[in-house]
């Protein structure tokens, strides 16, 4: 008897809940591990506010961001707690689609590797009335890790390989006796990217901007005139997208680097990064 009394306080709690929002969307599928699919009966959601899933007892059992719709359908971020297919949503958290976007976005953190394909220059002068221009493709590799700092902006974090090998010809023997110039440095790099992102989603594009410190495992040159420093420094321009496949990120990016230094020696590197992240 006070089972069946429980049930029914259940059923009529539930009932009252749904029938006091105007509408609630269900949970159609799980996607990954952390996200969900909610099938929408009218506008009861918008993109980037936060809601309660309750299930058949009236308790809350997760909190959602809703990252995305199309077609009547909803992509949500779960962002605590436990979704399953069938449970409903509440009316959305006021405020949410404003300012607590935050609370779903803001401290998330990640980490990954990229591998690296550097396309570098270099200009300097041999003798006073004559410079060579070398160049080189090379390979690094890098761990990187991800803050999203605030909405909108994200901070990462690379440290790894970065190497420096250029070389080029002259037509006079003026590199110790060689027409072949060449420098060769073999950097650990460290530096970070702030991030502005311009997409969010399952998809994040974002333009930035950083900074690296470079510093020299070991160098070589068989220029005289050129004096290579065990420290230095770039400047970062970056672009790039971030791909997210289920519990996994595939993380791309576009930097050019310049190095700031001597005004009679130019270098600079293009760098083209992929890997992966979780």
């Amino acid at each position: 008897m006070l089972r069946h009394r429980f049930q029914l306080f259940s059923a009529m709690t539930l009932s009252f809940m749904i029938c006091g929002t105007a509408k609630a969307a269900e949970v159609l599928r799980l996607q990954g591990t952390n996200q969900v699919v909610l099938q929408l009966s009218g506008n009861e959601l918008q993109e980037g506010q936060q809601a309660y899933l309750i299930d058949a007892s009236g308790r809350k059992t997760a909190l959602i961001h809703v990252q995305k719709i199309k077609s009547g359908k909803a992509l949500a971020d779960v962002v605590k707690g436990k979704a399953a297919v069938g449970l409903l949503t509440s009316e959305p958290l006021s405020g949410s689609a404003a300012g607590s976007s935050a609370t779903a976005s803001s401290g998330k953190k990640k980490f990954g590797a990229f591998g690296s394909f550097h396309i570098q220059s270099m200009k300097v002068p041999v003798t006073t009335t004559t410079s060579v221009s070398m160049s080189g493709n090379n390979f690094g590799i890098q761990g990187y890790y991800d803050w999203a700092f605030m909405p909108k902006v994200n901070v990462r974090i690379l440290a790894g390989y970065e190497p420096f090998v250029v070389s080029g010809d002259i037509t006079t023997a003026s590199c110790t006796g060689s027409k072949k110039c060449s420098v060769d440095l073999q950097y650990f790099g460290v530096g970070g990217i702030a991030q502005y992102n311009l997409m969010e989603g399952n998809t994040r594009l974002w333009l930035g901007g950083g900074y690296e410190l470079l510093m020299a495992m070991s160098k070589s040159t068989n220029i005289t005139s050129l004096t290579l420093n065990s420290i230095n420094q770039g400047i970062l321009a970056s672009v790039g997208a971030d791909f997210k496949v289920g519990k996994w990120t595939i993380p791309t990016q576009f930097d050019y680097i310049y190095y700031p230094g001597a005004s009679d020696v130019t270098y600079s590197s293009m760098v083209l990064r992929a890997g992966f992240g979780f």
